[in-house]
């Protein structure tokens, strides 16, 4: 008899134990497919979001699935809070005559009155605002964009660089649009120089370091400064021709400019007021040891007529960065 009693015990106590886990699954399992729903249709496709959670996900999913598959511990957790919450309200409750007359007299005198300060409003062009490339709103998929076309056409874009780009895109239209143009086939990279923007694609294919803004305009001065200034320190008048001067660039500052590349951010230049000489092609060019000598003096002259000028921030640590790679 006795035996009998302790296994109905045990069997009463076991569906318990299943009823409670089956409670815990079905509290918990709405929570865990909610957050896979968000994560995949808004989470993922907001830079801010995402970037927070980028390599949080596995010990987010580990947590849920944990609460989803042992919910033995929510009853006593619950108890425990429910247990807090019952003796904070006796507290309340006892010293209530005290509480209540005191929060109205606070209200009465302002006391504890939230003073909301009205947050920046970034305002948009509305053309630009309208506008819609049809590029995919996931964070991953464009930066995958980017990195893939990095990685055909030797680009040189660093990690830090493509997220910045990506997240550039969601606030400019001109960024999106770079982006879904990544995202075409080409036959060359010269097809893909074909834009009004063939000045950024010159930039960001010859150059081994770039400054990244969100703002396009901004973008543009940036370029202008940088190739600006690279030309103040190398002086392209004082070569023999053109070819020369691009290679000693590329030496020199560890560039992939070609004769296309360099002619696209030049004419930039013009554009933007800034002119500089280029090389005289001549047909026959004797250089003796005085043209030579004469060569050196003027290079160490413009040296240290350029080490006095202050060039802009962005393109004064671009070609510092630039310099030291060889070092």
């Amino acid at each position: 008899m006795k035996f009998d009693f302790d296994y109905d015990i045990l069997v009463t106590a076991n569906v318990f134990q299943i009823n409670i886990l089956t409670r815990g699954n079905l509290i918990m399992m709405p929570f865990l497919v909610f957050f896979l729903l968000w994560y995949a249709f808004f989470g993922r496709n907001n830079p801010r979001i995402y970037n927070k959670l980028d390599g949080k996900i596995g010990t987010i999913m580990f947590w849920l699935i944990a609460l989803t598959v042992f919910p033995a511990f929510i009853p006593g957790v619950l108890g425990a809070m429910f247990g807090l919450t019952v003796a904070a309200l006796a507290i309340l409750a006892a010293f209530s005559p005290i509480i209540i007359p005191a929060v109205i007299i606070g209200r009465i005198l302002g006391f504890g009155k939230n003073k909301h300060k009205k947050g920046k409003t970034v305002k948009y062009d509305t053309k630009e605002r309208n506008m819609s490339t049809g590029l995919t709103k996931s964070v991953p998929k464009r930066r995958k964009i980017v990195r893939k076309f990095n990685k055909k056409y030797d680009l040189n874009l660093t990690e830090e660089e493509i997220n910045k780009i990506v997240d550039a895109s969601y606030m400019s239209f001109a960024w999106e649009k770079e982006i879904k143009d990544m995202d075409e086939d080409y036959d060359s990279v010269f097809e893909w120089y074909n834009s009004m923007t063939n000045w950024l694609r010159a930039y960001l294919k010859a150059f081994p370091i770039h400054t990244v803004s969100s703002d396009f305009a901004r973008q543009k001065e940036i370029v202008v400064e940088t190739f600006d200034q690279l030309l103040l320190e190398v002086e392209p008048s004082s070569y023999s021709s053109l070819e020369e001067c691009i290679e000693d660039i590329n030496n020199k500052y560890f560039c992939a400019l070609d004769e296309t590349t360099f002619m696209m951010i030049f004419r930039l230049l013009q554009v933007s007021g800034k002119y500089h000489k280029l090389p005289t092609s001549n047909l026959i060019r004797h250089e003796t040891d005085i043209d030579r000598l004469k060569r050196k003096y003027d290079e160490t002259s413009d040296a240290d007529v350029n080490a006095d000028a202050t060039p802009s921030g962005s393109a004064s640590s671009d070609l510092m960065r630039m310099r030291r790679m060889g070092r």
